[in-house]
């Protein structure tokens, strides 16, 4: 039989979509071994690959074989060059990892204080909110990559996550990804930027997608 030139390319379809789950997964794995190292170097101070590699979980070992990504002391050190040369948080200092001080740059501490209502709230309430105001920017600016929305966000925001997780870029991502498949109304355009979704009503942070009447 011929084949209907108008139908939808289901294949490809389906290829985009796994290709993107892998993509959330991969990111999702690297997320939790960086929150593992920089447990381990909080109670043992600057560590060597190998002790670092030997204080994962082993069921953390283990996932990574299983979304394709085998974890390696060299893949491990590997990553953490990588987020110690983009200064996210890790230092390496002859051979040894550790927690990269937190010092915002001077013109951005210079007078600004951690509101009085950002220390009342818990790490449940103050990322519901943090997303919220980046819900708020996508539906003012249109589609953004993360790098943009974080130079949209309020400077004193920013600086408040670090009593919680510091926020880059790549962490952001994360949230936002996890946020969409929590059914938040966020979507990934295919260029790497991401989007609001709206409804009749503003979100609130917390509504998923589904319980909105969806206008676009």
């Amino acid at each position: 039989m011929a084949s209907d030139p108008d139908a939808p390319d289901l294949a490809g379809f389906v290829e985009t979509l796994m290709g993107r789950k892998r993509a959330r997964d991969a990111d999702a794995f690297w997320q939790d071994v960086r929150d593992a190292v920089e447990a381990s170097m909080r109670r043992k101070g600057p560590m060597a690959i190998d002790g670092l590699f030997r204080a994962l979980p082993d069921r953390l070992k283990a996932r990574g074989a299983e979304v394709g990504l085998p974890l390696t002391p060299a893949w491990l050190r590997y990553h953490l060059l990588r987020l110690s040369e983009a200064v996210e948080g890790v230092a390496e200092i002859e051979g040894r990892f550790s927690l990269a001080p937190v010092a915002p740059a001077v013109d951005e501490a210079a007078g600004i204080q951690e509101s009085a209502e950002a220390d009342l709230l818990g790490k449940r309430p103050f990322w519901r909110m943090f997303v919220l105001s980046v819900h708020q920017i996508l539906v003012e600016h249109g589609p953004l990559p993360v790098e943009d929305i974080l130079a949209r966000m309020p400077s004193q925001l920013v600086l408040e996550t670090r009593r919680f997780q510091k926020i880059m870029p790549g962490r952001l991502r994360y949230k936002l990804r996890v946020r969409i498949d929590e059914h938040r109304p966020f979507e990934e355009l295919a260029d790497g930027r991401f989007a609001a979704l709206t409804g009749e009503v503003p979100w609130d942070g917390e509504v998923p997608l589904l319980q909105m009447a969806r206008t676009g």
